[in-house]
Order: C-alpha cells, then sequence, then structure tokens
C-alpha cells in the first residue's frame, strides 16, 4: 500500500508485472493510468519520467533491480542401448550437462504398453514415493496422458538420471526411449 493505494502495478497484456517501491506518492493521473493498464511514463501525462531505481520488465522490475531470466525448457534424451530382450530389466542412464529440472517425462505412445517403468532415480534418490522398484506402467507417461506434470529432484550437471525398464512383451525384443522436459540454466 502506498498513501493508502493499493500498490500500483505494471500492465502488461493482462499480467501484472513489478511493483512501486514504498513511499513513493501518486497523483489521481497516475492512479488512474496504472488502472486502466498504461504504464507510469507511458501516455500517462501525470508521470512523464520514471522515478529513479525504476525502469520497465525487459530486464529490470520496479523494485528489486535486474529480473532472473526465465530458464529455457529443454528435453533430456534417454534410450536404450539396442533393444531389450522380451521379459529384460535395464537400467538407463542420462546426464544433463547444465543444471536441469525435470518436470515431464514422455514416453512415445506406440511403446509404452510394452514396458513398465521401475523406478526413476536421479543420483541415488528414488523419484517415486515408495521409493521401491514396484514398477509404473509407461502408459502413465504417454504424451497424450493427462496430469502428469511431476516435480522431480534437480540434477545437478555430473549427475546421472536413472530410469530402470521392463519389456513386457514375451515375444520381441524392443528398443526404449523416452525423454525428460524441464527448464535449464543453459548459458
Amino acid at each position: 500500500m502506498i498513501h493508502g493505494y493499493p500498490s500500483p502495478r505494471h500492465a502488461l497484456m493482462g499480467r501484472l508485472v513489478g511493483a512501486m517501491s514504498a513511499g513513493q506518492a501518486l497523483s489521481p493521473a497516475d492512479l488512474i493510468a496504472v488502472t486502466q493498464g498504461l504504464p507510469p511514463g507511458i501516455g500517462n501525462p501525470g508521470w512523464p519520467n520514471l522515478p529513479p531505481g525504476i525502469a520497465w520488465p525487459n530486464g529490470l522490475n520496479f523494485q528489486n533491480g535486474p529480473v532472473n531470466v526465465q530458464p529455457r525448457v529443454y528435453p533430456l534424451s534417454i534410450a536404450s542401448n539396442g533393444t531389450i530382450a522380451p521379459g529384460a530389466t535395464q537400467v538407463l542412464t542420462a546426464r544433463a550437462q547444465a543444471a536441469f529440472k525435470p518436470e515431464r517425462f514422455v514416453v512415445p505412445s506406440t511403446i509404452a504398453p510394452n514396458f513398465l517403468i521401475n523406478s526413476i532415480k536421479i543420483g541415488a534418490r528414488p523419484q517415486t514415493v515408495d521409493g521401491a522398484d514396484t514398477g509404473i506402467p509407461a502408459e502413465v507417461f504417454s504424451e497424450v496422458a493427462q496430469n502428469n506434470l511431476m516435480s522431480f529432484d534437480s540434477i545437478q550437471p555430473g549427475i546421472d538420471l536413472y530410469v530402470t525398464v521392463t519389456n513386457l512383451d514375451t515375444q520381441t525384443a524392443r528398443a526404449f526411449r523416452g525423454t525428460f522436459i524441464g527448464p535449464a540454466l543453459v548459458p
């Protein structure tokens, strides 16, 4: 709150971004312009210049200085080396080259019915609630599955991600492939 008014915020495409520093007085023209979606200093005659320390969301916010750049979303693929024999289990390994936070694991729906995901581990930490290798049908992670966003642990460079899979097909050897998707801090 600034002098009894809610903190004005910069409206950009319907989203509120940034806030003013506490203690700055606003004129009625400022309040009207900000509430109508006009950022301070743009088309607002009551505030023609930005006060010191206030800038736009193109790299600076109004209060805290530089905005942390949002990490881009990247894939991290994991695949078997060749085919997995019928009924056999294989541990697959992937290693991210940058800090990575998997948020979704995707297994193509064309191969998902043939595989069981026994475990997912980041380093030595299991990523399932029971921590056991009880198995999850790979269809849960299919690209057409709903509500399969996860909150996996972050992966630091040099830490391996392990996925243990079992080929459920009793007749055919099959190759496994999947992809972890999430933000990474790539320079």
